[in-house]
């Protein structure tokens, strides 16, 4: 009966014949209790799982209004590229919900389970420093017009941008990639807390990757926190640089919440509902500082490229005043 807490004992014959009719004592009882593992109940995967999709399908769409207010004044002015490429990041976060789900799933193979330890971390940390690299290159633009104290020609474009976005997205891929691919994790049941867990290698090649992994996210973060706070002056007109950092502090300050409370929970319902809480917080704050309140923007003004001024004459040029000489 492999039922829950049922009792079962074993009897390990430790010798031959001859010797357990000479000494009964290598006849060895053995006594455990089979537990129920700890799992996610189905109601709040469900849950969770609609708020995904949820938000799967409003990313979708944001990205389908991009494309459709693309000739908007404050759309063009906002890097389009850029912006579909957040929302594709975001939507790498969110498939880590799913995939970290699996590994509290009953009805998971073994293999399964194995692969979850390792495309959980590496989606997480793929979009995360995917996601504030976008962000930091966007803000970096702006830092770099409006704090031109010598007024100076300025010329970034969407090429040099993604080269500075491109460094560590490449150095995380190439990090994730080694340790997923020569230290992965294993699957291991913990006694304590009766559940599947993921046992990871603690060698010293593994440690020295997860170290620089930790030192590339904490660069990442530095340095984000340092362009929005360089770009704190700019004229009221550039609202995107208050909302990308806005979206960058939710971000960070989230990691920095979720990943010690992670340690510091114990049943598999409160690790994956404080991961899922975090993924989905920090996806919709990047979704509405970022996109939705630049449509929301577009929308009501509907100042076209190429419309005319109070003039009557052409003018693509945007609304804000921008530094003489300057250009981006």
């Amino acid at each position: 009966d492999y039922s829950p807490n049922v009792e079962v004992v074993l009897i390990l014959d430790n010798g031959t014949v001859e010797d357990r009719a000479r000494n009964p004592s290598v006849r060895t009882e053995v006594r455990f209790l089979l537990v129920e593992l700890s799992s996610v109940p189905d109601s709040m995967f469900w849950g969770i799982l609609a708020v995904v999709l949820t938000l799967v399908v409003v990313t979708v769409a944001a990205a389908a209004a991009l494309v459709h207010f693309a000739r908007l004044d404050i759309v063009r002015r906002s890097t389009p590229l850029f912006n579909h490429l957040i929302l594709i990041s975001n939507l790498f976060a969110l498939a880590a919900i799913p995939s970290f789900a699996t590994q509290f799933s009953p009805s998971t193979t073994h293999h399964l389970r194995e692969a979850s330890c390792v495309t959980f971390p590496f989606l997480l940390c793929f979009s995360f420093v995917t996601t504030l690299s976008l962000l930091i290159a966007r803000n970096f633009r702006l830092h770099k017009l409006f704090n031109n104290s010598q007024l100076t020609k300025v010329t970034l474009s969407n090429l040099d941008l993604l080269k500075m976005v491109a460094v560590p997205v490449t150095l995380n891929f190439f990090f994730t990639s080694l340790w997923a691919g020569m230290f992965p994790p294993k699957v291991g049941i913990s006694v304590e807390n009766n559940q599947w867990e993921c046992e990871m290698d603690m060698s010293t090649g593994a440690r020295v990757l997860m170290g620089l992994e930790l030192v590339l996210l904490s660069v990442v973060s530095i340095t984000g926190m340092f362009v929005c706070y360089s770009v704190r002056k700019v004229p009221k007109g550039w609202h995107e640089a208050r909302h990308i950092a806005y979206s960058f502090l939710v971000v960070v300050i989230t990691a920095a919440i979720v990943v010690p409370s992670f340690q510091l929970t114990a049943t598999a319902e409160s690790r994956f509902l404080l991961v899922s809480v975090a993924i989905i917080g920090a996806t919709s704050a990047t979704l509405f500082f970022v996109i939705i309140l630049k449509i929301i923007a577009g929308h009501r003004t509907g100042t076209r490229v190429g419309t005319t001024d109070s003039t009557g004459k052409g003018s693509s040029r945007p609304s804000t005043m921008s530094p003489p000489n300057a250009s981006i």
